[in-house]
């Protein structure tokens, strides 16, 4: 069985860039909600999906398989190690 991912889904704090950071459990992504890029740099947080399928917590411009496969495709991936470095 595969592990469960859980992705997050923001606009950058330059509002230019809808990115996507993913992570091993939900602590963690829940976590990373409460961190500097949110809280003091002004990322805006727009949903999280598990296993890319499933909303978990937000309010997605739309809910339905393909806006989530679109999402997961064409959001810039931000791995969490990267993010990390930063804050």
């Amino acid at each position: 069985m595969a592990p469960t991912i859980y992705s997050v889904f923001y606009h950058s704090p330059d509002g230019f860039l809808v990115c996507r950071t993913d992570f091993d459990n939900l602590e963690e992504a829940e976590n990373f909600l409460q961190t500097k890029l949110f809280i003091f740099d002004g990322a805006e947080f727009h949903f999280m999906l598990k296993d890319g399928r499933f909303l978990v917590k937000g309010e997605p411009r739309e809910r339905t398989e393909k806006f989530y496969a679109e999402s997961m495709r064409y959001a810039v991936e931000i791995p969490a190690k990267e993010i990390n470095k930063s804050s």
